[in-house]
């Protein structure tokens, strides 16, 4: 058997459960993630004073329901049901059929698909030396090469804390591309609701050219499909950088909007824009014309 086919082997075994809301909040508590109970909801805090449903998928009539008031100074999102009254849009790069996903698909990222499973090994990481060595190594090569990171990592002792948890969280997954016996890259999956997302990929710019990326979006993808309770895959929210966004619609991701009600408290609309332009802009639909390409 080749590396292809031992990974697709693999991969076709890998299943990711999919929580329910008291399973979610659970275990992201254990994270340091804040949420609390209103309204028969249950709220996640996504930024100081600023919250979302524990679900991002949960659909919420405006008025129906909200955070405290006192937790939530700044305001609040949800997605609405359709029909409903809305102000703003929540798009995400999404999938809806993985269970039908495949290299035939992928025209124009096959053979680089292809060239990837032939070159690394693909499978979940249950090591947490590997994270804490050449893992560690891929997170300050990612970090440094994007720049802008909203949460930095890169102190041994933080990333530490981070990739424990990450490791230790009771229903999330880290896939890993291996060259050999070195981590080239790794991402976290989760899913709840019937969705599957992961929203960053961190990989060594070492093996730019054999694309690790390319194969663990691919292995995501496929190991979303192996469970019957996952209906969509996300790989993150529509994002304001174009030639990411070219990135995944190639690999077969379709920009999908549903109707959101953001509430801003009064005199806080400026702050949040001055403070958060990029979730600013995200938040209120504003993306370059180009993005959707």
């Amino acid at each position: 058997m080749d590396l292809v086919e031992q990974n697709l082997a693999t991969i076709s075994t890998v299943r990711v459960h999919n929580m329910n809301v008291k399973e979610l909040v659970e275990a992201d508590r254990k994270l340091g993630m804040k949420f609390h109970f209103s309204g028969g909801i249950w709220w996640r805090e996504v930024k100081p004073l600023f919250y979302q449903p524990a679900m991002i998928t949960t659909r919420i009539a405006p008025g129906a329901a909200s955070p405290h008031l006192w937790s939530s100074l700044g305001g609040y999102y949800h997605m609405a049901p359709d029909g409903a009254e809305s102000n703003g849009a929540i798009t995400a790069n999404e999938i809806s059929d993985p269970v039908g996903y495949d290299l035939k698909s992928l025209k124009r990222k096959r053979n680089q698909i292809q060239r990837a499973l032939g070159f690394f090994r693909i499978q979940p990481v249950t090591s947490l030396q590997d994270l804490l060595t050449s893992g560690y190594d891929v997170y300050v090569d990612w970090e440094q090469r994007i720049g802008d990171v909203r949460t930095r990592r890169s102190n041994p002792e933080t990333y530490r804390r981070w990739v424990k948890s990450v490791l230790e969280h009771p229903y999330g997954l880290v896939l890993g591309a291996y060259a050999e016996d070195r981590l080239a890259a790794f991402m976290t999956i989760y899913a709840m609701d019937g969705v599957a997302n992961c929203s960053k990929i961190f990989a060594h710019s070492d093996f730019h050219q054999q694309t690790p990326s390319s194969a663990l979006l691919f292995a995501f993808v496929k190991i979303a499909g192996n469970n019957p309770e996952i209906r969509r895959v996300w790989h993150g929210l529509r994002h304001t950088n174009p030639s990411l966004q070219r990135y995944k619609a190639v690999m077969g991701f379709d920009l999908v909007s549903y109707p959101a009600y953001i509430r801003i408290r009064a005199g806080i609309r400026p702050l949040v824009r001055w403070c958060f332009p990029s979730e600013y802009r995200r938040l209120m639909g504003q993306y370059p014309a180009q993005s959707a390409a």
